[in-house]
């Protein structure tokens, strides 16, 4: 699991607010993430947000060799360790028979 450890505050959108309350991404951390995924042999992207799909996105652009690594992505919310260890074990035995 990588979490972005600079983030400190959340955006609050309204809608009187120019640029609806986004920030730019966050290409830095997006490259830190490529790197540590780059040894990877399969990747589920999980979690709530766009954040996933940004990433999904940046590593088909920048790193199409780890892109062809990924096998979904998910929206999945307020997980444990543990329930996302359980997830990504059940994930991946099933794709695994389903890819052969």
């Amino acid at each position: 699991m990588i979490e972005n450890e600079d983030v400190v505050h959340k955006i609050h959108r309204k809608s009187d607010h120019v640029g609806l309350g986004t920030e730019p991404l966050d290409t830095a951390f997006m490259e830190a993430i490529s790197d540590r995924l780059s040894t990877a042999g399969a990747i589920l992207l999980v979690g709530p947000g766009s954040a996933k799909v940004e990433l999904s996105a940046h590593l088909h652009h920048r790193h199409p060799q780890v892109s062809r690594r990924v096998w979904a992505v998910e929206p999945m919310d307020h997980l444990t360790a543990a329930e996302l260890a359980a997830t990504a074990r059940k994930y991946f035995r099933a794709a695994s028979r389903m890819r052969g």
